[in-house]
């Protein structure tokens, strides 16, 4: 009886019939991709038609100081922003310890005070903010690939996607 368990329970697993271990979401750090640049690829999830948001933020900055932007929704629902570096390392920006990223239909949200806490970062060159804005609240510890493919599949209700171009001079 028991050898009859063993070889079950080997034979399972040898031909996938045992349940797989799920990876643990987890944030990027670094991307590449030879044949498409990471940025391209990010692109690729952008829509902004399913939600009406307003989000102006400027083509250039000093380092060092106070990320100016703005965004204001026309429904209750949650800011994501993504900064990407030149070497393509990504790092949350929003939700922070300052603010969860919510933000009121036709109110405002502004970023450009100590406050809040974005503060530009090295290394100097172009850097890029992925905005996400969902109704529902996204989980933080979240691979950003894994990410758009839920929110443009609609796992986060209605969403606006959009990447932006930051030179950081």
């Amino acid at each position: 009886m028991y050898r009859k368990i063993i070889l079950t329970s080997t034979i399972l697993a040898f031909i996938g019939c045992t349940q797989p271990q799920q990876p643990q979401p987890q944030l990027v750090t670094q991307v590449s991709n030879p044949k498409t640049s990471y940025i391209e690829q990010l692109r690729r999830f952008e829509r902004t038609r399913d939600i009406g948001v307003d989000i102006t933020l400027p083509n250039s900055i000093k380092l060092g100081e106070f990320l100016k932007l703005t965004a204001t929704p026309n429904i209750d629902g949650y800011l994501k922003l993504i900064v990407i570096n030149p070497h393509n390392r990504a790092e949350t920006v929003l939700p922070n310890s300052y603010d969860s990223g919510f933000i009121r239909a036709n109110s405002t949200l502004h970023t450009d005070h100590k406050d809040f806490g974005i503060e530009t970062f090295p290394p100097k060159g172009l850097h890029h903010i992925v905005a996400i804005f969902t109704k529902q609240k996204i989980p933080s510890d979240y691979d950003i690939m894994k990410l758009l493919q839920d929110v443009n599949g609609g796992r986060y209700g209605r969403a606006y996607i959009k990447v932006f171009g930051l030179d950081i001079y």
